[in-house]
């Protein structure tokens, strides 16, 4: 099973992000992320075996009960990933501390069996995979509408790889302090 947790973005939002499409720039060589698969990944924990999942469940719960209110996410701005030659496109959201413990958390009960990995949690959803090379230009919406996310629940997911693009399935919904 290819697993990750993720932070449901809620369908008003989505709703949002999709009207956002038409404000990029056409020619180039694009894969628009369906809505109904918009999402914050928090922790990709890629290959699992299915007999984990009852393990991941109670570690995902054990910190969730030590974790404190979380904060709303707040919109940032569009970019490309890798910079000149982006490979995707991001709604990507403010770095909070918060939930960088909470991910920190996470993957060291989770994958790091005890050992931290110290990446970044940068939030984003990802709305389009790019296949060219050339830089795109980001429209500018921050202060058009108000896409802020306010996290009620985790969901871990399997992520189904098919041809026309990822499917995601929900395994189990947990509910954020």
């Amino acid at each position: 099973m290819r697993l990750f947790l993720s932070i449901p973005i809620g369908k008003k939002v989505a709703v949002k992000l999709t009207s956002c499409i038409e404000s990029f720039p056409d020619g180039h060589k694009l894969r628009w992320i369906p809505p109904a698969n918009y999402h914050i990944t928090l922790l990709f924990m890629g290959e699992t075996g299915e007999q984990s999942v009852p393990e991941i469940k109670k570690a995902v719960e054990s910190i969730l009960n030590s974790t404190p209110p979380l904060p709303t996410l707040t919109f940032d701005s569009f970019k490309t990933v890798h910079g000149n030659k982006p490979k995707m496109i991001w709604a990507a959201y403010k770095h909070s501390k918060q939930w960088q413990t909470l991910r920190d958390n996470l993957y060291y009960a989770v994958i790091g069996k005890g050992k931290p990995d110290h990446v970044v949690f940068s939030p984003h959803v990802t709305m389009a995979r790019v296949y060219d090379k050339k830089p795109i230009q980001c429209p500018d919406v921050s202060g058009e509408m108000d896409l802020t996310v306010e996290p009620n629940e985790l969901i871990l997911m399997q992520s189904l790889l098919k041809k026309e693009g990822a499917e995601y399935e929900p395994v189990h919904h947990f509910q954020l302090p």
